[in-house]
């Protein structure tokens, strides 16, 4: 079968009726045959409906972008003769872009240690903080890692931002946006990829867009879908590598969704807790506006230890806001079967017993162990909570749904210090300090096997499935867990146990765990990093539970159309979804799925959706390609 002819003359290309390219009409599929691009597809799947991308190609750096038509202002990167990158940017959405290729920085084995060699250097344009990381594979299977950054610079213009951090990140070369000033300044959001292609091979994207453009209400704008496209992988392909088109129809039924949230409840927590409370109702709110069925559930720390208030104690499933937000706030009580201190909007039940923890099972409160193990918790949580209630069956508070995706996140101060199945060591026993661990700890690998980490073993939990671990966490290098109110450095003795990175390899076990998983991996350090954090983890989230396509989409090339939305009165454009998180749809490079929102998601689980895009095909093989020169590892 050609991938260009179209043997039906219905406008859709062979290889992109026949979705999945096994020579075959399975269900869903337009038949390459008959002319049947009706309905969706007949609106995003013929080639005169297709979105358009361009194209920029570089031999020397070995890649290739693809982007929407409005980058008018592209320029290449040059060490001498040699092209190292491009610099680009888009006067309509106010982004713009830097993506070079060097060998891996001196010690780097993996994408992580790539940036995390590379941050300082990002970092000395302007002060970086609420840092968030997560490690995926691209479509070619490339280890890598996107991280968001938010960066000082108020009265920096975005374009002299973007030449700064070029002068940082590729010295000595030329090549700049043009003098004309973009006309809006910073605080900035830094979206970046770095991909380990090889030790010899790293390929380093960084989107830049005005801060206050792309987050809060912004968070739906053009300029925050097209900094998401730069730095999600979709973007990025080795030099030569062509794409081909794709038309997929599909049902979308509602996913479920079961949070468990482990919190650190010892001392240091109270500022933290409270952190994560304030995230609740706009997390509750991007969670609504998806297609995604959730409830939360939440134990301590201190679940699997002896003795404390905490022990065994399970804040059970719920949909309610205001519950989640009393088990995070400070004092909350239960009075009269109501917990204290909410929002008056909506009350939140609680038993006023001990069954479900301290405070009457309202507030977790800061009275656990001082001697943290938020992995061993989680771990005996879910072996409680698991296999679950099965698909179809009543709903239980205090399972599981077998059906549904379960997902923790963890909120600590300190790192994993479990030493067993129901204890814990300081600092990880003999030999451990507050910035190295001991000998007496678990071994990580332990963790990893029970929650999973996509290698193909299946994972040792009751669901036999893999668990993403999200972490909000203190970051590697730093002090966290300090006596309130008082400056924490490496040199506060009150600080909490925190290994310290050794030849700027990390040694935190959560983080490592998180890794493992394909997690996020956020900060603890204010309420800033929390709320970034939790946004991440959610968008995360919401776009594993969405449609997934058959192929690796290029994300500005994508377009959907819609037999019926669910409102059409708001969203009047069924046969041209925009993209948006509040009326629209969204994609998810890393893992290559479709999710809905608002009133243009699906009328229900059978109405009928076609996507259209453009993905890349795996034709080159050798991950350095032409080797770079003239960077010093």
């Amino acid at each position: 079968m050609s991938f260009q002819a179209d043997t039906d003359n219905d406008g859709v290309r062979d290889g992109a009726e026949d979705a999945n390219q096994n020579g075959r009409v399975d269900p869903g599929e337009l038949d390459p045959r008959m002319p049947d691009a009706t309905g969706p597809a007949g609106q995003v799947c013929t080639d005169d409906k297709l979105r358009p991308v361009t194209f920029q190609s570089e031999s020397g750096a070995d890649l290739e972008l693809a982007l929407p038509p409005s980058f008018t202002e592209v320029t290449q990167l040059k060490s001498g003769t040699e092209v190292k990158g491009l610099v680009g940017y888009d006067s309509t959405t106010k982004t713009a872009f830097l993506a070079f290729r060097r060998p891996a920085p001196l010690d780097a084995t993996d994408p992580l240690g790539d940036e995390e060699a590379l941050r300082p250097a990002i970092g000395s344009t302007g002060a970086l903080r609420n840092r968030t990381a997560q490690v995926f594979k691209t479509w070619e299977g490339f280890e890598a890692v996107q991280a968001f950054y938010d960066q000082a610079g108020s009265s920096t213009d975005l374009k002299r931002r973007t030449d700064a951090l070029v002068d940082a990140l590729v010295p000595g070369s030329t090549g700049r946006l043009s003098s004309a000033a973009a006309g809006v300044t910073g605080d900035f959001r830094l979206q970046t990829l770095f991909v380990h292609r090889s030790n010899q091979s790293v390929v380093v994207v960084i989107a830049v867009a005005p801060l206050v453009g792309v987050t809060g209400g912004n968070r739906g704008t053009p300029a925050a879908f097209s900094v998401r496209n730069l730095s999600d992988g979709s973007a990025l392909a080795q030099f030569g590598e062509p794409t081909a088109v794709q038309c997929e129809r599909f049902q979308l039924p509602q996913a479920k969704v079961d949070f468990l949230f482990v919190v650190d409840d010892s001392g240091s927590m109270m500022n933290s807790q409270a952190a994560l409370a304030a995230t609740a109702r706009s997390v509750a709110e991007s969670l609504n506006a998806s297609s995604t069925d959730w409830r939360m559930a939440m134990v301590t720390s201190s679940y699997h230890l002896a003795s404390t208030g905490n022990t065994g104690k399970l804040r059970r499933f719920t949909r309610n806001v205001s519950k989640v937000k009393s088990w995070l706030t400070q004092n909350s009580t239960c009075t009269a079967g109501t917990c204290t201190q909410l929002d008056p909007s909506e009350s939140a039940a609680c038993p006023g017993d001990a069954s479900q923890g301290v405070n009457g099972g309202c507030w977790v409160g800061i009275g656990g162990s001082g001697t943290e193990g938020v992995l061993g918790a989680a771990r005996k949580a879910i072996d409680n909570m698991t296999p679950g209630t099965a698909p179809g069956a009543a709903e239980s508070d205090t399972q599981a749904r077998g059906d549904a995706t379960l997902v923790v996140v963890l909120l600590g101060d300190a790192d994993d210090q479990t030493s067993g199945d129901t204890t814990t060591v300081i600092n990880c026993g003999t030999g451990g300090s507050q910035d190295k661990a001991g000998n007496s700890c678990e071994s990580v690998t332990n963790f990893v096997r029970f929650f999973g980490d996509g290698s193909g073993v299946a994972p040792i939990n009751k669901t036999g499935k893999r668990i993403a671990v999200h972490g909000i966490v203190c970051p590697d290098g730093m002090a966290c867990g300090c006596t309130p109110g008082g400056p924490c450095s490496l040199s506060e003795g009150s600080r909490e146990f925190n290994p310290q990175p050794v030849d700027g390899v990390s040694q935190l076990r959560h983080a490592a765990v998180v890794k493992a998983t394909g997690g996020v991996l956020g900060s603890i350090l204010d309420t800033a990093s929390v709320n970034a954090s939790m946004e991440a983890i959610i968008d995360d989230t919401i776009g594993n539970a969405g449609y997934k396509t058959f192929k690796a989409p290029i994300g500005a090339s994508i377009k959907v159309a819609m037999e019926n939305v669910r409102d059409p009165a708001v969203c009047t454009a069924s046969g041209n979804i925009p993209r948006g998180t509040v009326n629209g749809f969204d994609f998810d490079g890393s893992a290559r799925t479709l999710s809905f929102f608002g009133a243009c998601r699906p009328a229900s689980e059978t109405t009928q959706v076609a996507v259209s895009y453009q993905y890349w095909v795996d034709s080159v093989k050798a991950p350095e390609g032409a080797a770079p020169t003239g960077v010093s590892r």
